[in-house]
């Protein structure tokens, strides 16, 4: 898989106002933070609160960590959305199997956030950019429950905390390792 201008990450949840919203804001964060140019980053929920703006306790922790929410809007997952986007990251193995039974041809393409991350320790700190793409494809493992990135949603500001720790953890080694970054200086 070749990295062109188009390149995208969609980040999936159930709402769009918390974790996939926030992971998309922080992604933008570290992609200027590494010099990962070429991308964007979008998100959507499969039962989306559209219109909402990111949850408070989410746009807190993305605050403290130098990113903004500032006019974010929550939208339901399309087609459009993740027809051409070269990561779709869902937060949990169930919204993965929402998307893929929408979007069979997304297999390849379709990882959770959590299992990503996780994959991550096994590959080579070499295996960036492109050749990263290419692992990330070629992976046939099953997806588990155990690297899902539950919902904080009403559940006080040390669950959203704790969240956005994981998620800033994922995203960032996501980041770098699209970025070519060594994985020591990615947080």
């Amino acid at each position: 898989m070749s990295v062109s201008t188009s390149d995208r990450v969609v980040f999936i949840c159930t709402g769009n106002i918390c974790r996939s919203a926030y992971a998309e804001r922080l992604a933008r964060l570290r992609a200027d933070q590494f010099g990962l140019a070429g991308w964007t980053f979008a998100s959507a929920g499969i039962g989306a609160l559209v219109g909402s703006p990111m949850e408070e306790l989410m746009a807190q922790q993305l605050r403290s960590r130098g990113g903004d929410p500032a006019g974010f809007v929550s939208r339901q997952l399309n087609r459009s959305i993740v027809q051409d986007a070269t990561l779709i990251l869902p937060m949990e193995k169930f919204q993965r199997q929402v998307v893929l039974g929408e979007y069979p041809a997304l297999v390849r393409r379709v990882h959770t956030v959590g299992k990503l991350a996780e994959d991550d320790q096994s590959l080579p700190h070499e295996v960036v950019g492109e050749a990263y793409l290419a692992a990330l494809q070629a992976d046939r493992r099953p997806t588990r429950s155990q690297y899902d990135v539950t919902d904080p949603f009403r559940k006080g500001p040390e669950r959203a905390a704790e969240v956005a720790d994981l998620l800033d953890h994922h995203v960032t080694r996501i980041i770098a390792r699209l970025a070519g970054a060594r994985q020591e200086h990615a947080g």
